[in-house]
Parts: structure tokens; sequence; C-alpha cells
């Protein structure tokens, strides 16, 4: 079987367009064209025109390309942070139960009572060896995939591809 070719780029594609190339092209570069095409219309619309399908593509792939270039720390402390309230529903939704429970440990050892930035900041920076030693062993369990991310969120796209809209 050959290698699937890795889109390198959204290019104005229509959802339509996106969803057949699952044949042709590898999954985790088609859901990062759907993340940078909902990136644009957000910053065209504004989050009001966002859909909850289209915010649980942008929370998901927020949480993998923060996690994945600088542990759950990077996640909690870069606009990504906005997730954090919902990241958790979010996965069980995609049927990703196991990074979910990672997910939930490593909010849980921030022992917040509200998920703004600067709290999530401030929290982070601490001198607290104890967090960053969950947070360690979090972002491990995160890095061994206990679940397929990727194609789990990409059934839940094609599944819910109505409420999915680049303009």
């Amino acid at each position: 079987m050959e290698d699937k070719t890795f889109l390198e780029i959204y290019d104005g594609q229509s959802v339509d367009d996106l969803l057949a190339m699952e044949k042709t092209h590898r999954l985790d570069s088609i859901v990062l064209a759907f993340e940078a095409a909902l990136d644009q219309k957000r910053a065209r619309l504004g989050d009001g025109s966002i859909s909850e399908t289209e915010w649980v593509i942008l929370a998901v792939e927020s949480l993998e390309r923060e996690v994945n270039n600088g542990g759950f720390d990077q996640f909690f402390t870069n606009p990504s942070y906005e997730f954090v309230p919902s990241i958790v529903e979010i996965l069980e939704k995609i049927s990703c139960p196991n990074v979910a429970a990672i997910t939930k440990k490593a909010i849980n050892a921030l022992g917040l009572q509200q998920y703004d930035f600067d709290s999530i900041v401030e929290r982070v920076n601490e001198d607290d060896s104890i967090l960053k030693t969950i947070l360690t062993k979090c972002d491990k369990e995160f890095y061994e995939y206990p679940d397929d991310i990727e194609s789990r969120l990409f059934s839940y796209v094609k599944e819910n591809r109505e409420n999915i809209r680049f303009s």
C-alpha cells in the first residue's frame, strides 16, 4: 500500500473537498486543513461564527499541537487556554476516553476554581515540584497516544459535516 500524501496547506477547499481526500491524504493533514479553514473563518467573522462542531475541531487540534510542542504547560499558557474548561468533555465526545482522562488529570493538578488566562499562567509558573511532576507524567502518557485522536476526530467531522461552514 502506498503512503498517503500530506496535505501541505489549506488552499480554499470546501468541507466536501477535504473529506474526499480521505483515500489519498493523511488524516492528520486533512484535520489540520479543517483547523486552518476554521481559524481563517474565526479571524474574519469572530467567535460567534464558530459552531459547536467547529469548536471541537479547534479544541482538539489545539490540544494536540500545544502538548506535542511543549507539554500541558504550553497548552495551558498559550491562547489555547480558552479550551481548558471544555476539552475533557470534547475528548469524550469524539471517543477519546484515555486522552480525556490524562487531560483531566493535568487540569485537576492545577487545582483552580476558574480557568482564566492570568490564573492559569500564575499557577503553571509557580515553583511547585508536585505540579511539575504530575504534568510531566501527563505529558508522557499523552505522547503514548492511547487513543487514535486523528481518526476519531476525522470520524466526528464526517458524522457532523453539516455543522461545518468555512464562510
